[in-house]
């Protein structure tokens, strides 16, 4: 069940921790600030052992260079020139 309240920031906005607790959310705690929102979650532990590589630009830039290696060729003729009539089905 959502519960809503609305609060009036003076100084800052506190969120104590039985209201953390009832949310399921424990220490150490994720905040993501987006435009219009706040989000609040638990963190993934850091055990630092991972097998996975480190969040380093040049490993995620590998991760997203593998994902066309191994691709299956597409159905459509020149999907790159008809994008928006594929996905929005709008005439060209």
């Amino acid at each position: 069940m959502t519960q809503r309240s609305t609060a009036t920031l003076q100084h800052g906005i506190w969120i104590d921790q039985q209201r953390l607790a009832e949310a399921g959310l424990q220490a150490p705690l994720e905040i993501a600030v987006q435009p219009g929102e706040i989000n609040i979650r638990s963190a993934a532990p850091d055990h630092g052992t991972s097998d996975e590589p480190a969040n380093e630009p040049e490993a995620l830039w590998d991760v997203f260079r593998s994902l066309g290696r191994d691709a299956q060729p597409g159905r459509l003729a020149n999907p790159s020139v008809r994008h928006d009539r594929y996905l929005y089905g709008e005439p060209q």
